[in-house]
């Protein structure tokens, strides 16, 4: 019978006192609590859990055996996530499904385990042995913990500990993503004299004072040792006591706990048995011995060790011959129930190792099983040991060095993935695959920005014997990649994967058609396209943009779910560049939607930028907010997003500018400029606060548009991206006449003039701004209305409703000064187009112009009938007017003090009494009830 709890009665307060707040508050909280072995963290986590709790409790329990293998630790989390409706069993799908189970990546199990604890209600998860939890169990914790702060989710972690690297990595996190009102941490320390007295005398009541101070002095406080030398009643020192226990075993229960201590987890009665080749009474009464003694703990059918320091004793005491034959033992027990089960192959792996046995074969399962990406740098590191062990040339050294090669280059170790594959190279000696080894090596330095060793890897591989077609598209289209991102020479990759896929079409014509080629052969032809697209618009090529776009979607429909979204969204920005929003965001749409679905959390990244920039051209302003928060949602849980179009959170600054308060999204967009470390992406920034500072305020804003199209200058020199800079001498031209600098425009518009042609549809929409301006500027309005009214009608066609806007605002600037009544009505289509995108600053702007004009700004009446707003709620007209604005439910419950589901309900209601399809027809409807911002409102 185990021994009361004392002490420690601070602790068990604070921390149960977290719990409940987490609960109540439905927002996360963390603590951790960390003490020598001992110390009682362990009986301490046992306290706290036997409380009572509205959260429901999932245990994660590290062993240190484990520590290697993938996932070990956090089974249950996930079983307990998984029986979620809907995320459930998304998640559930890409721990064991079938096709998902092929691709399954850490980050697309994390995101789905973050979208499951969403749906899920208050969660408590307690951690035992933090110190010995697998690097991929940590990183879903972490990165759970990171969601849920943003999120709101009621998730409670406790984590018990000895000082470690897990240890202090978890404090980070903590620390790092909450209110120290939501974390604990804590470190115990010996028990106090009076506890320790207590605890003493709770074992053994005959103990006097002195006698009860003696044992706490000899066991310096530790409970776990107090409890010990109490029970034991011999004089007797600490470091003894397990020794003389393990001394007087019988010979079964000595073998029982030989094969606990080697195994170092909890073992089901007829697993041991197993192991062991006993029956399962036999075991059992090795057990009973086990227990008795106080080494062992028997619960719920399985049996383990009482304590980490009675493992290493045991283990320590056990001869290495003896040792060896246990790993062995172990090995071949796991690996023959393994399957292709990473965490099973992973572990008997760490026992095959262990035994000093041959463990080339398991090796090389381990490296094809479907959940291989899951394997942590430590373990390639293992791996590589291996390999490094067998003789040069021989075909397990290069089937290992080629798939660490490969996995190597998936999960970031791109030293290792490249020494491998130079290994490959070396000791292959066929052409064809020393081509193979030397590409893939290539293509890691480039994916990794390593412009030296692509160029070298690629020089080797064209130094081998002539190859065939496909060989020859997959470098070319390499190259040219290279060449464009790397070398930044647009000219030179623009005619290499030209090249590229000239040979990709003969190679499809050759054999018969696109279908018949290996998906080796479409990859290539892929990669070709890309670069095409690429290099084109880099260049400004609009027709051959748009030429490539049809087999860039057809070759990748013909592959992978992940090839076809990330086709989806180049083409979608190849689209949006030539300015055809309408077909951009139906890729855009396409793309997001079905990387959410599939649960692949960097290209939902990517989706969400191009859909929100496209929505936002469209004039879709709540829309492309809501998207743009969503993304950003996602880009701040993942570490190192990529950087395609800029970061989320910028992009919803610049829609925001349009939203209501133009200033505050003004000061977010300096904030992102100087904390932006990229001149492509800084340089960006700069330009949209020049962009709206130059249309609003005009001369008077002259200092502040001049220092940001300078930053913007500076950054294009750094960046050397031909397309920006050519975007950047439009907008200069224009700005600079925006802000009465007209001889500077003009010479500004005509060094562009000057340049080679471009047939970009954007530049020439922008020369034509750009030109308008000038006119105006200048005092011709004339020359700028006969630009602005055609200009307007091809925005209008091309459905770009944001610029159509600022168009109509232009072209009422100038007919103020011609025609009166022409100018009111250029405003008043201004307004009306405002009012459909709830672009409420530019409707400001708009209103102080009609009022210039001596037009009163005007009310619309909000919709009557049984139909319109009239027949809302005064919440459900709270709630409706949020929407409109692009709030979340979740920002709307938080806002409003209720819960999500409660908002969802809401809605679907809303949308039921006014006859409504979704979420953005009821903002159009908001939006069209009143208009907003006006001088009235």
């Amino acid at each position: 019978m185990g021994a009361p709890f004392v002490g420690r009665r601070r602790e068990l307060a604070e921390i149960s006192a977290l719990i409940r707040g987490s609960s109540q508050d439905r927002a996360p909280a963390a603590a951790l609590v960390t003490g020598e072995p001992g110390s009682g963290k362990t009986r301490l986590l046992t306290e706290i859990l036997a409380g009572p709790r509205a959260a429901r409790l999932v245990r994660v329990v590290g062993f240190e055996p484990n520590q290697g293998v993938p996932l070990a630790a956090v089974g249950e989390v996930i079983r307990q996530l998984s029986t979620v409706p809907v995320h459930g069993r998304s998640l559930e799908g890409l721990i064991f499904g079938g096709r998902e189970k092929a691709t399954r990546a850490p980050l697309r199990i994390f995101e789905a385990a973050h979208r499951a604890l969403s749906s899920h209600g208050p969660l408590l998860i307690a951690i035992d042995d933090l110190q010995w939890v697998d690097d991929q169990s940590l990183g879903l914790i972490h990165y759970l913990l990171r969601a849920a702060e943003p999120a709101r989710q009621p998730l409670s972690v406790i984590a018990v500990a000895r000082p470690s690297a897990a240890a202090t990595a978890f404090r980070s996190t903590v620390e790092g993503g909450l209110s120290a009102q939501r974390r604990l941490l804590l470190e115990l320390g010996p028990l106090p004299q009076e506890d320790g007295l207590a605890l003493a005398r709770s074992i053994d009541g005959s103990l006097g004072e002195a006698a009860g101070v003696a044992l706490w002095r000899r066991a310096r406080g530790s409970p776990f040792w107090l409890e010990a030398l109490a029970r034991s009643g011999d004089d007797i020192e600490p470091s003894g006591l397990i020794a003389e226990r393990l001394r007087v075993l019988s010979g079964e229960s000595g073998a029982l706990l030989a094969a606990l201590a080697v195994g170092a987890r909890p073992f089901l009665v007829d697993e041991i048995a197993e192991l062991l080749g006993w029956d399962a009474g036999r075991v059992r009464q090795a057990s009973t011995e086990l227990v008795a003694r106080g080494l062992g703990v028997e619960v719920g059918g399985t049996i383990r060790l009482a304590h980490d320091l009675i493992r290493e004793a045991a283990t320590a005491s056990l001869p290495p011959a003896a040792r060896r034959r246990l790993h062995a033992r172990l090995a071949d027990w796991i690996e023959a129930g393994a399957g292709d089960d990473v965490k099973m192959l992973r572990e008997a792996l760490d026992h095959r190792v262990s035994a000093g046995q041959p463990s080339v074969g398991l090796a090389l399962r381990l490296l094809s099983s479907p959940g291989r990406r899951l394997l942590s740098r430590d373990d390639l590191q293992l791996l590589a040991s291996i390999s490094d062990g067998l003789e040069p040339g021989t075909v397990e050294r290069i089937g290992i060095d080629r798939a660490l090669g490969e996995l190597g280059a998936i999960i970031g170790e791109v030293g290792l993935a490249l020494e491998r594959w130079g290994r490959v190279s070396e000791q292959v000696g066929d052409d064809s695959e020393r081509r193979h080894a030397e590409t893939e090596a290539a293509l890691v330095a480039y994916r990794f920005g390593r412009r030296g060793d692509a160029h070298e890897h690629l020089d080797r591989a064209r130094a081998l014997p002539p190859a065939g077609l496909e060989d020859t598209v997959r470098l070319d289209a390499l190259q040219a990649d290279v060449e464009l991102w790397l070398d930044h020479e647009t000219a030179a990759g623009s005619r290499t994967a030209e090249r590229a896929v000239a040979a990709a079409e003969a190679m499809a014509s050759t054999s018969g058609g696109l279908e018949r080629l290996p998906p080796s052969a479409r990859r290539a032809y892929l990669a070709a396209l890309e670069a095409a697209i690429d290099g084109a618009m880099q260049e400004d090529r609009d027709d051959d943009l748009v030429g490539l776009t049809e087999p860039c979607l057809r070759v990748s429909a013909s592959l992978d779910d992940e090839s076809h979204i990330a086709a989806q969204i180049r083409v979608a920005q190849a689209l949006r560049t030539v300015a055809r929003p309408r077909e951009g965001e139906a890729q855009s749409r396409g793309a997001w939607d079905a990387s959410k679905r599939l649960v692949l959390p960097i290209l939902t990244v990517e989706a969400g930028r191009g859909l929100a920039r496209v929505l936002r051209d469209l004039g879709r302003l709540a829309e492309a907010r809501a998207t743009a928060v969503e993304a950003r949602e996602l880009e701040t849980r993942l570490t190192g997003a990529p950087r395609g179009w800029g970061s989320a959170a910028s992009l919803r600054h610049v829609v925001e500018l349009s939203l209501e308060d133009a200033t505050a999204a003004l000061r977010a967009l300096r904030r992102d400029a100087e904390a932006e470390a990229d001149p492509h992406y800084r340089q960006d920034l700069h330009l949209a606060i020049a962009v709206w500072q130059a249309k609003v305020a005009g001369a008077s804003a002259a200092t502040e548009v001049e220092a940001e199209l300078a930053a913007a200058h500076a950054d294009a020199e750094l960046a050397r991206c031909p397309r920006h800079s050519g975007g950047l001498a439009l907008a200069t031209a224009e700005l600079l006449a925006r802000i009465g600098r007209v001889d500077d425009a003009r010479a500004a518009l005509s060094a562009w003039d000057r340049r080679a042609g471009s047939s970009r549809v954007s530049r020439t929409l922008w020369r034509h701004r750009a030109a308008a301006a000038i006119a105006a500027a200048g005092g011709d309005h004339a020359t700028a209305v006969s630009i602005l009214e055609p200009y307007a009608m091809t925005l209008e066609r091309a459905g770009l409703d944001l610029d159509l806007i600022w168009a109509r605002i232009d072209l009422g600037r100038s007919l103020a000064q011609l025609d009166r009544d022409r100018a009111v009505a250029a405003f008043t289509s201004a307004s009306e187009l405002a009012e459909r995108c709830g672009a409420v600053s530019e409707g400001r702007v708009i209103a102080q112009a009609l009022r210039g004009l001596g037009v009163r700004a005007w009310r619309r009446g909000a919709a009557t009938g049984g139909g319109g707003l009239t027949a809302l709620s005064p919440r459900e007209l709270e709630i409706s007017r949020r929407v409109a604005d692009g709030a979340s439910n979740r920002e709307i419950g938080e806002a409003l003090v209720v819960s999500p589901r409660t908002v969802e309900r809401h809605v679907t209601n809303i949308l039921a009494k006014l006859g409504l399809r979704n979420r953005t027809e009821l903002a159009s409807l908001v939006r069209s009830a009143t208009v907003r911002g006006s001088p009235d409102e």
